[in-house]
């Protein structure tokens, strides 16, 4: 996604992209994501990167506790989704 993005960039136009893996459980997606144990939230390790995680964390942190919000690179977040997918 990123790739096409840059691609087809326009001038002014600036944007990041995040990785928020769910972990939902069959049978009780609406208490995982009303009531999650944990948010994941990954993105680039550059300033810029680094503050669209803090907004998005902010989002999050008005249903969800401060301290079940990680933050990490892309890479392992989205490595993450895989291990606990297997």
């Amino acid at each position: 996604i990123k790739t096409i993005l840059k691609t087809n960039k326009r001038p002014g136009v600036s944007y990041q992209v995040l990785s928020n893996p769910e972990f939902l459980a069959e049978g009780s997606a609406i208490h995982d994501l009303l009531a999650p144990d944990r948010v994941l939230i990954g993105g680039d390790e550059s300033i810029e990167g680094s503050l669209a995680i803090k907004k998005l964390s902010w989002i999050y942190e008005h249903w969800v506790p401060k301290e079940k919000i990680l933050t990490t690179n892309t890479w392992s977040s989205e490595l993450s989704k895989l291990v606990r997918c297997t």
